[in-house]
C-alpha cells in the first residue's frame, strides 16, 4: 500500500513515464434510482457488504415515495454467496402499504406471495431489533390487514395470513388464530396449530381435544401438543380420544404417544392406552 509504482508508455518515437501509487480501490456493487415511483436498483457483483448497502439504499427508496422495485441482476458477475442471500432477505418495512393491498388481489397467487413477502419485509432479525424483548407492538394497519386476509373466502390466503402471523409473531392476533381452528380446511388448521406453537400460545386440552374429535384427520397434531404437558388432565383427554376412536384414529394417537414418550425420561408421561382390539397396520392389515 502506498508504494509507487511506474509504467513507462512508447509510441512511435514518443516515451512516457508515468507514476502511480499503489492502492485498495473499492468500487460500489449496486446503484440505485428513482424513476417516478419505481426504485430500479442494479446489482453488479455480490460483495461482502451488498446486502447491507441494499437494505439501507431500498429503505430510502421507498421512504422517497417508491411503490414498486425493479430488480437489475444483469451483467452480474457473481461474488458471495452468503452476499446474494442477504440481498434476497432486505428488509423494508416501508413497503407493508403496498403488499397489505396486494394480499386482497383477486389472484390467489399473488395474494398468497404479498402474505409471504410482507413476512419477509418485516421479519424482525437482530439487524431490525437488537433487543427482542423490546418489540414495539405492530401497527394497526399490520394487524387489520392480516385479520381480513384471515376471513379470506380463499383457503390458500387464509393459511398464508396465518404462517405470517406466526412467523412475525404478532399476539395481538392469538384470538383470530384460535377461531381459526373452526375452519374447515384442514390445512389451514394445521398452519394455525403451526402459528400457535411458534407463539407459545397452543391451545388448551379442551379445544385440543375438540378439535380431535371435529377433525379426525388431525387427532395425531392434536395429541402431539396435548402430550407436551404432562398432567392428569392430558392423561384423560388422551384416553377418551383413544377410547371412543375407530382403529385407524387409534394408530395415529398411539404414534403421537409414542413419538412423545421416546422424548420423556422412564415415567415422566405414562400415556399408554391399551390396545383391546386388532389395529390396522400401515398396509391395511390388522397386527
Amino acid at each position: 500500500m502506498d508504494t509507487k509504482v511506474e509504467i513507462t508508455v512508447q509510441r512511435g518515437g514518443t516515451q512516457r513515464t508515468l507514476t502511480g501509487t499503489r492502492q485498495n480501490l473499492a468500487s460500489p456493487s449496486g446503484y440505485t434510482r428513482l424513476c417516478g415511483h419505481t426504485l430500479v436498483k442494479q446489482v453488479t457483483g455480490f460483495d461482502r457488504d451488498t446486502g447491507d448497502a441494499a437494505r439501507s439504499q431500498l429503505q430510502k427508496g421507498f421512504a422517497a415515495g417508491a411503490t414498486s422495485l425493479i430488480l437489475d441482476l444483469r451483467q452480474n458477475g457473481g461474488g458471495y454467496v452468503t452476499a446474494a442471500q442477504a440481498l434476497g432477505r432486505t428488509k423494508n418495512p416501508v413497503a407493508t402499504a403496498p403488499l397489505l393491498m396486494a394480499s386482497a388481489d383477486a389472484n390467489e397467487l399473488v395474494a398468497c406471495a404479498a402474505l409471504a413477502a410482507l413476512e419477509e419485509a418485516l421479519g424482525r432479525e437482530e439487524s431490525f431489533n437488537p433487543d427482542p424483548s423490546a418489540k414495539a407492538p405492530w401497527s394497526a394497519e399490520v394487524v387489520t390487514g392480516l385479520k381480513t386476509a384471515m376471513v379470506d373466502p380463499r383457503w390458500r390466503v387464509r393459511a398464508a395470513a396465518v404462517a405470517a402471523t406466526g412467523k412475525l409473531k404478532i399476539t395481538e392476533l392469538t384470538p383470530e388464530l384460535k377461531r381459526l381452528l373452526e375452519d374447515p380446511d384442514g390445512f389451514v388448521v394445521k398452519s394455525v396449530l403451526v402459528a400457535l406453537g411458534e407463539m407459545e400460545a397452543a391451545p388448551d386440552t379442551a379445544e385440543l381435544a375438540g378439535l380431535a374429535e371435529r377433525m379426525p384427520a388431525m387427532v395425531g397434531e392434536a395429541v402431539a401438543i396435548i402430550t407436551a404437558t404432562a398432567s392428569t388432565e392430558t392423561v384423560d383427554a388422551v384416553t377418551k380420544l383413544y377410547e371412543a376412536g375407530t382403529p385407524e384414529r387409534r394408530v395415529l394417537i398411539l404414534r403421537a404417544v409414542g413419538q412423545r414418550d421416546g422424548e420423556c425420561a422412564d415415567g415422566e408421561f405414562p400415556v399408554r392406552p391399551p390396545v383391546t382390539e386388532p389395529l390396522p397396520s400401515c398396509d391395511g392389515a390388522t397386527q
